[in-house]
């Protein structure tokens, strides 16, 4: 059975928040797919920087130069990213100094695709952010359903090392009991077993990792640690199911969107090797993103899940770097994933308001957290958590968008869909 409907509330203040539902029998139905690469995506990417993320707080944010290798891999876009790092500045001015042939020869090339762009807040000095590989949702796999799923590495504060590349989908992903995204940050996942489902929070103690068997003395990673110890072993650099670094001597910095393993012998591990993750054969189904909406039927009154404050600069860095905003009043487009008393999946589009002209109760405000549990429940939702919302909430059903999306276009107010680089579907 799968079938879907459109349902209006009214909130106290008289603001209207249209949802859409989409259920179908078993989460056996529901598939994890990365968005194809599209060349127009690092345009929009640029986009957002300029006029969203740096325009509204210029005074956080110092000199940046985004680029994107094309038709590349992770390993190759760090190269050029080191490279570009140790050669290129930018002035105050936007002026770009490049002091390395190698360094200057591909920053030409790319600059003529399109391919390197200049965000330049108020603070000095300069740093360099990969941009990965996103795509349209629209433009992904013809399918019954598709909807956006985990958060990504997006802003400057997300880049809190070089292995940290914008597009890199993070938190714990799993089909059928493989595992295809490591847990991070102790946040809650819903995990489905069988006939069962289960919020709880997760991290990298719950799972058993080893790399060609070896298994480490040591896992670091955020926001419990930003370095790791100083020691005459090796630290091995993981992001997602790859080794993308080795060091001796300890003191590497750990990863945003990965973790940092320690060894007292390298043995045969090398870059690029596969990080096996064990511990989750038994789940058929789970996704990490939190908060959680509704645990067990209870609706989810707090942040549960832990999220990084930009204006806390004593703690570790970890993103989502510009959250939480208020649970209770916060209203936002917001996406939702989860089971009825039956474990039927349910995913949830919550229409959200645009940022240019909302007409108070005449479209839809967006939904608080709060809110989002209190509709969950109405539905009869018994666990359900949030995927990531905001401007990359979208709905596809027959390959047709439900309802509006936040984001507009500032020269004529449409509709502006933001790339992404994850989804979940059903085929």
């Amino acid at each position: 059975m799968v079938k879907d409907y459109l349902k209006e509330y009214r909130y106290s203040d008289g603001e209207l928040q249209r949802v859409h539902v989409f259920l179908c029998e078993s989460f056996n139905d529901l598939l994890f797919g990365n968005t194809s690469e599209d060349s127009a995506s690092f345009r929009t990417i640029c986009d957002i920087y300029d006029n969203y993320l740096i325009k509204a707080a210029p005074y956080i944010f110092k000199r940046y130069l985004l680029f994107h290798l094309p038709n590349s891999n992770y390993l190759q876009r760090l190269g050029i990213q080191r490279l570009f790092q140790t050669h290129i500045r930018i002035k105050a001015n936007g002026t770009v100094v490049i002091k390395d042939d190698r360094a200057a020869e591909i920053y030409d090339e790319l600059n003529r695709k399109g391919l390197v762009h200049i965000s330049k807040g108020y603070l000095p000095g300069t740093k360099i952010i990969s941009v990965g590989n996103f795509g349209y949702l629209s433009k992904a796999v013809n399918c019954k359903m598709k909807v956006n799923s985990s958060f990504f590495i997006f802003d400057p504060f997300d880049c809190a090392s070089e292995y940290d590349e914008v597009g890199t989908p993070f938190g714990l992903m799993i089909k059928n009991g493989t595992v295809i995204n490591p847990p991070l940050f102790n946040r809650e996942a819903l995990l489905v077993r069988g006939n069962t489902s289960s919020i709880r929070n997760i991290d990298l103690s719950a799972v058993d990792i080893s790399i060609k068997g070896h298994k480490p003395i040591m896992i670091y990673s955020r926001p419990s640690y930003a370095k790791t110890a100083a020691h005459e072993g090796y630290d091995v650099i993981v992001v997602k199911n790859m080794v993308v670094d080795i060091k001796r001597g300890g003191k590497s910095i750990v990863p945003a969107s990965g973790f940092v393993l320690s060894y007292r012998d390298l043995d045969d591990i090398r870059i690029g090797d596969h990080v096996e993750y064990r511990g989750f054969e038994d789940v058929d189904f789970a996704i990490q993103v939190g908060n959680s909406a509704i645990i067990g039927g209870k609706i989810s009154e707090h942040f549960i899940s832990s999220f990084y404050n930009i204006r806390k600069p004593f703690m570790i860095a970890y993103p989502p770097s510009l959250y939480p905003l208020g649970y209770e009043k916060d209203r936002a487009a917001r996406v939702a994933l989860g089971t009825d008393s039956a474990n039927r999946p349910h995913v949830i589009l919550f229409e959200g308001a645009s940022k240019l002209g909302h007409q108070k109760g005449k479209e839809s405000c967006g939904a608080s957290l709060l809110e989002v549990g209190k509709i969950c429940q109405d539905l009869g939702l018994v666990n359900a958590v949030n995927l990531d919302g905001g401007g990359s909430a979208a709905l596809y059903i027959d390959d047709q968008r439900s309802l509006r999306i936040a984001d507009r276009k500032i020269i004529d107010g449409s509709e502006a869909e933001r790339p992404i680089p994850s989804y979940i579907y059903h085929l």
